[in-house]
């Protein structure tokens, strides 16, 4: 089981479009719950409002972060 779990750091945006920076944690388990891999990924990314729903359009992942600077974001 993949789970993605997101910080920002900005947004500048409106109504419908939006430019966000931060930091994303993505870990990865087994069916038995035992975690296979983690990540700290500082982030960009465009999104657009379709209906009620934000979507990314575009994603550029930077760099690796770290706990540290995860734990600065919340």
């Amino acid at each position: 089981m993949d789970n993605v779990q997101f910080c920002f750091s900005q947004r500048i945006g409106g109504e419908t479009t939006a430019h966000e920076t931060g930091i994303f944690y993505f870990t990865s388990h087994d069916g038995k719950g035992k975690l296979l891999s983690e990540a700290y990924i500082h982030f960009e990314e465009l999104v657009v409002k379709q209906g009620d729903k934000w979507q990314c359009m575009m994603e550029f992942q930077k760099s690796v972060a770290t706990r540290e600077e995860w734990d600065a974001l919340k």
